[in-house]
C-alpha cells in the first residue's frame, strides 16, 4: 500500500479527527498528520508551506459541512493559492447529489462518506496516485 507522507485533516469534529489519524496510524500509511479544526487554520497553515516550498501536505482531508467557512467556501479560497494543486478528499457525512455535483466543479480526487474506515483508506489509497 502506498505511504501518505504528509496529510491535513481540516476538520471541527475532534473525536472525527481522533478515528482518523488512529486510522492511519493502525494502517502505517502516514508519516505526518496535522490537523485545521477550521478552513481559515488550515488556509493560512497552507499559505505558509506554499510560500516557503516547505513541509506541504501530500494529501488533504477536508469536511464539506464546517460552521463559518465549510468545505467548498474553503475550496474556493484554496483555487486562489493553490497553484501546486495538492489533492483534495472530501469528506462528508451525508453524500446529496448536489454534493457530487458541485464537488465537480472543483479539482478534488474523491468524495467520501464519513466515517472513514480502514478499507476506505486502503481502497482510496490504491486507486489514487498521491
Amino acid at each position: 500500500m502506498k505511504k501518505i507522507n504528509s496529510l491535513l485533516i481540516v476538520d471541527d469534529d475532534q473525536i472525527s479527527n481522533l478515528i482518523t489519524s488512529m486510522l492511519f496510524a493502525e494502517l502505517h500509511a502516514h508519516t505526518h498528520i496535522r490537523i485545521a479544526e477550521d478552513g481559515q487554520q488550515a488556509l493560512e497553515e497552507i499559505k505558509d508551506c506554499l510560500d516557503n516550498d516547505q513541509n506541504c501536505p501530500d494529501v488533504i482531508f477536508l469536511d464539506l459541512e464546517m460552521p463559518g467557512m465549510d468545505g467548498f467556501e474553503f475550496l474556493d479560497k484554496l483555487e486562489e493559492i493553490n497553484k501546486n494543486h495538492l489533492p483534495v478528499i472530501l469528506l462528508t457525512s451525508s453524500v446529496h447529489t448536489r454534493n457530487k455535483e458541485k464537488a465537480g466543479n472543483y479539482r478534488v480526487k474523491a468524495l467520501i462518506e464519513k466515517p472513514l474506515t480502514e478499507e476506505k483508506i486502503q481502497r482510496l489509497l490504491l486507486q489514487l496516485s498521491i
